[in-house]
């Protein structure tokens, strides 16, 4: 799906994601996680 300078998405907590910059500007991505995971994966 391609997403825009200012654009947002919802993912369901357990559904499989990944993200690929195609474009030549680095990109900067936040991700926010409501309520906040007690033991996430990527701190392994």
């Amino acid at each position: 799906m391609p997403v825009g300078e200012g654009d947002t998405d919802h993912l369901a907590g357990d559904e499989p994601h990944a993200a690929e910059n195609r474009g030549d500007v680095p990109v900067i991505g936040y991700d926010v996680f409501s309520p906040p995971r007690d033991d996430p994966d990527w701190r392994d």
